[in-house]
């Protein structure tokens, strides 16, 4: 993709939000590497904030739903011009 071109994205199909969680039930699902938050669950080294999606069956909170998203976008885009 050059500068000037825009990314196509509304023939993509994104995942499937299948509910949004109201009472807060379920932790992100998220696996996370850094503890410089405050919102990481050491002991199962993951996102430690509540779930308020659930995408493709996977409880996430709103940050990493956006970031599964985007990764399921570049993906159906055919992936990065550089190949990562």
């Amino acid at each position: 993709m050059g500068v000037g071109d825009a990314m196509v994205i509304s023939q993509i199909e994104l995942p499937t939000v299948h509910r949004r969680h109201l009472c807060f039930e379920k932790r992100c699902a998220r696996v996370v590497k850094s503890s410089g938050t405050s919102v990481f669950d050491s002991n199962r080294h993951r996102c430690g904030r509540f779930a308020r999606l659930e995408l493709d069956g996977v409880p996430l909170c709103t940050q990493h739903a956006g970031e599964f998203a985007l990764k399921h976008l570049i993906e159906k885009q055919g992936g990065l011009a550089n190949g990562s």
